[in-house]
This record gives C-alpha cells, sequence and structure tokens, in this order.
C-alpha cells in the first residue's frame, strides 16, 4: 500500500502558504536569541525569518523554534572525508523556509491523526523534541529513531499502527532534525557534531519518559546505528532492535563519496530521483514531484551539512560491537534497497548474534513509507517471538512469514 501522508502534508502546507496572514517571510536577520544569534552565517544565503500566527499549536512551535540552540559560527567541513553538499546549497531562497514548515504542518497532521502529545525533553546535549503516543496494545513501549533528513512526525503512518500494539509510541526528533537543534560544537577536536551524541541524549530522554523501564527500539538508517549504539551503551533502556536499512556498517572512501552524493540533490529532477532511490515502490507523479521539493528544503540545511561532514570510520560498527549486542535483533532490509550498499546486510547478518533477517522485496530504503502496515506485522510479530508470546502467523501484504532465523 503505497503512503499517501507526504501528499496530504504538502497540501495543507500550500494552503497555508497561500494565507498571507498566516506566514509570512521576511529576508532579514532573526534576532539574538538565549542560545545565540540564530541567523544563517553562509555567505550569499538569505535568511528568511518564518512569522507564525498567534494561536494554537503553531504560536507554541513559535516559542520553541526561538529556543533552539544554533551553532555559534560556521563550522568546517573541509577537514572531513565526507564530500560537501555544494548542490543542496545552491537553492532557490524559498527552500530555506520549506522545512520548518514542512515540519510544522506534518507535526500538526501527527498529533491529530495519532491523538500524540509533542514534547520538548532537556537533555544534557540539547533539548529534544519528542512526540509521545499512547498506545492500547499489550507489548511494552516502542521508540521509533528517524534517519538523516527526516523527524519524528514522519512516522506518523507507521505509528498509529503501532500504537493499536504497543503501550506507548515515542517518536523522537534526532539532533539536527524536526524541532531538535543540533548543539554547539565548542571543544570537539574537528569543531563538529559528536555523533555519539544522539546516543546520549536518546538514552536522558527514555531516562526522562519511562524512568525504570525498557523499551523496543526500532531505527531506519541512521536511527538504526543509533539503537544499535544504545543496545551498546544503555542495555538497561533497551530490551529489544527492530533496525529497518540501518547504517553504520563499514565504508571505505568511495561508499562515503557516494552516500554523500546521494543527498547532495540540487535541482529538481535530482530531488525526485532521491525520492525514487529512497522508495520501492516509485510515488505518482504528482506525489513524486511534491516529494522532491519537500526533499530538496530538507537537505538544504546547514545541520544536515555538518552531519554529513561528521561521518567518519569511527562512527562505524566493528564486528566485535556487533557481537556484543545481546538483545533480540531483527533486521529488516528491503529487495529494493538504493542507498546503502548491500555489505551492510552481510556484514550485520553475519556479526549480530541470533539475528532475524526479513528481506523481501518490492521494499527500499524506507520501507515505513511504501507499507507501513506490513512493517507493523512484522515488528509486532517479532515482539511476541522474543516475548515468548509464540510468534502467531500474520498474513501480510507479501508472504505470510519472512522473519527467519539464521
Amino acid at each position: 500500500m503505497q503512503s499517501y501522508f507526504p501528499l496530504i502534508i504538502v497540501f495543507f502546507c500550500l494552503i497555508v502558504c497561500t494565507n498571507g496572514s498566516t506566514w509570512k517571510a521576511q529576508a532579514k536577520p532573526s534576532p539574538p536569541s538565549r542560545f545565540g544569534r540564530v541567523e544563517s552565517k553562509m555567505s550569499g544565503r538569505i535568511n528568511y525569518n518564518i512569522r507564525f500566527p498567534e494561536q494554537g499549536l503553531v504560536s507554541s512551535l513559535k516559542s520553541k523554534l526561538r529556543n533552539r540552540r544554533r551553532p555559534q559560527s560556521p563550522l568546517p567541513v573541509t577537514a572531513s572525508p565526507t564530500p560537501p553538499l555544494e548542490k543542496a546549497f545552491e537553492q532557490p531562497p524559498f527552500l530555506n523556509f520549506i522545512h520548518p514548515m514542512v515540519d510544522s504542518a506534518t507535526l500538526l497532521l501527527a498529533k491529530l491523526y495519532t491523538g500524540g502529545k509533542s514534547k520538548i525533553v532537556p537533555t544534557s546535549i540539547a533539548p529534544m523534541h519528542v512526540l509521545d503516543i499512547p498506545g492500547s496494545g499489550t507489548s511494552g513501549p516502542i521508540v521509533l529513531l528517524h534517519g538523516v533528513t527526516s523527524c519524528a512526525s514522519d512516522f506518523t503512518p507507521l505509528a498509529s499502527d503501532l500504537k493499536k500494539k504497543y503501550s506507548r509510541v515515542i517518536a523522537i526528533d534526532l539532533l539536527g532534525h524536526g524541532l531538535t537543534p543540533l548543539p554547539d560544537c565548542e571543544g570537539e577536536p574537528r569543531g563538529l557534531p559528536n555523533f555519539n551524541w544522539m546516543t546520549k541524549a536518546v538514552g536522558e530522554v527514555l531516562d526522562s519518559l519511562i524512568p525504570g523501564h525498557k523499551a523496543l527500539l526500532l531505527g531506519n538508517s541512521m536511527g538504526g546505528l543509533v539503537a544499535m549504539r544504545m543496545a551498546l551503551e544503555r542495555p538497561d533502556k533497551v530490551n529489544g532492535l527492530f533496525l529497518i536499512s540501518p547504517a553504520g556498517g563499514p565504508l571505505d572512501q568511495k561508499d562515503i563519496g557516494r552516500l554523500s552524493n546521494i543527498f547532495n540533490i540540487g535541482s529538481q529532477e535530482e530531488g525526485k530521483t532521491f525520492i525514487k532511490r529512497m522508495h520501492g515502490l516509485e510515488p505518482p507523479s504528482g506525489l513524486l514531484h511534491l516529494m522532491a521539493w519537500v526533499a530538496r528544503g530538507r537537505v538544504a540545511r546547514e545541520e544536515v551539512k555538518q552531519i554529513f561532514a561528521s561521518i567518519t570510520p569511527e562512527n562505524f560498527m566493528t564486528e566485535n560491537e556487533c557481537k556484543a549486542i545481546s538483545v533480540p535483533t531483527a533486521l529488516f532490509w528491503g529487495g529494493e534497497e538504493k542507498v546503502l550498499p548491500s555489505s551492510h546486510l552481510d556484514f550485520f547478518r553475519s556479526n549480530i548474534p541470533n539475528v532475524a533477517v526479513c528481506n523481501p522485496p518490492c521494499f527500499g530504503h524506507v520501507p515505513q513509507n511504501d507499507n507501513w502496515k506490513y512493517v507493523s506485522q512484522r515488528c509486532a510479530e517479532f515482539t511476541k517471538t522474543y516475548s515468548g508470546g509464540g510468534g502467531e502467523a500474520i498474513e501480510g501484504w507479501l508472504q505470510p512469514s519472512c522473519l527467519e532465523r539464521k
């Protein structure tokens, strides 16, 4: 089943944009905040200050956005082995405010659709935004960790189904995404974000929201890497991993450059190619065009450039680290994966103990968008299996039983 949730989001944004009294873009620097100035430091780039209506959810988001921490100075990227995203920043000026507009719209729809609450959780790294959704299921809490350029509210269709199976669904905006800022990088040797910060911040969020309890971590791409790090560094908060196309396998210099180039989109055609590469099922033409605009707006962010510049071999999982994962783990890897190399699948399957592998066709890098109900069913099936519930057979859209022990 194709996910049309992004289309609803974009149409909502377009409706809001046409109301001149609702959204106003001003080509002037934003005022200083208590965390430092928030205007763009990039030469020649117009910084738009989005003025939100003084009412309801968007008014509260305005206050939260004012308090977002921003780097005090431009961060160097030349020292990184990852190529900078030059083309991603050669965009029309209005794309500079596409992502806060889309993120605000998706969050509003996510709250309406799931019944969740938007929360800001203080941590020692940065204030973390989460979407906290009460569930009606019998299984324990599940935590959703997104990939690069995504955000918590992108999980809305999947979360709406998972809440029927789990007691609580917690979707987290990782550092530099959604409404969670990227912290200052003072004191870091390379002047760039420390990738391990995400793990520490997620651990502190769970300490605050589910003290004394563990959760199943569902991580996609970068979120999968954070989930594995959590299993190693905070086993007191993790009782299982459901990894969807997880990043973190070994990459050589050529692979790092290729990965960076995938996100280095500078034109609408490249944006469409990016969306096609992400999905196993190609979206309809009109939806594809709109999704490409949204992707270009999200990639054209200083935070994304800094995160890609921080990628080094030290961030990757080693064989010994994988073998040290002691919690039950499921690995969901679509047959149409076109972002990460297939060597990742082989690496994790060979080194994570007793991993359950699901490798169905027709799924791409973000299976939760291709068919969220199927992903939700497999996640619930896996949970019942490792929790001693027997793992009842669930009729699926593809094949009824694709979780197999190696």
